[in-house]
């Protein structure tokens, strides 16, 4: 996970992915795009989302967790996405900020749900992992 805490410009956090998305040594299957609906980015068009439910949606969604009508997210540390495109980009809402509908008490059903998204439809995948 990389996140550089909110800041619009090329930060710690872009740098970071754009390595690992380059390095040749990961074998990138996915990549979570985590909406925080921040101001003066563009925002990464997603495959899929799973909302604040763990619905898989064919849609962007907010901070909240809540559907769009589009298919972007917008989120301070994804737009480098736009240039170096992964397999797959699901969408989530931030972590922190669905009003415990992802806490890890019971579980983080989104983000769990949108790793094992990534990992079955990856032509990686194996039906013994899932």
């Amino acid at each position: 996970m990389v996140d550089d805490r909110g800041d619009t410009h090329k930060g710690d956090g872009e740098e970071a992915m754009e390595y690992i998305l380059n390095c040749g040594e990961v074998d990138v299957l996915g990549v979570i795009a985590v909406a925080s609906n921040t101001n003066g980015v563009r925002g990464i068009k997603v495959d899929y989302s799973i909302d604040r439910n763990g619905n898989i949606v064919k849609k962007g969604v907010d901070k909240s967790g809540l559907a769009k009508e589009d298919k972007i997210v917008k989120g301070d540390t994804v737009d480098v996405l736009n240039d170096k495109r992964a397999p797959i980009i699901i969408g989530v809402g931030d972590i922190g900020k669905m009003d415990g509908f992802d806490n890890v008490e019971i579980g983080a059903p989104i983000i769990t749900k949108a790793m094992e998204e990534i990992i079955r439809r990856s032509d990686r995948a194996d039906s013994k992992r899932m």
